[in-house]
């Protein structure tokens, strides 16, 4: 085994790999309310994650509000920032 001081954060899995891996990220989410790439896709995803057994996911919408993928509606990033304090 790994022991305990390790952190591993993937993107992917396979069947069993929630007993190595506590957190999980699903990606690089676009800052919009896209349902494909957007904030529904991300709360999907944080879901699933949740019923297969991760305990903990992670998400990326701070990328968006410092610049790299700016959300020009408001109502979004406050959105993303509710969804990122209730995940934790």
């Amino acid at each position: 085994m790994l022991g305990d001081d390790y952190l591993l954060y993937p993107r992917a899995g396979y069947a069993g790999s929630q007993r190595f891996v506590a957190a999980q990220w699903p990606g690089d989410q676009d800052t919009d309310w896209d349902d494909g790439d957007g904030l529904p896709a991300a709360v999907r995803a944080m879901i699933n994650a949740s019923i297969c057994g991760f305990p903990f996911t992670a998400l990326m919408w701070a990328a968006g509000t410092i610049g790299l993928r700016p959300s020009r509606q408001k109502s979004c990033s406050i959105r993303w920032a509710e969804v990122d304090v209730i995940r934790r």
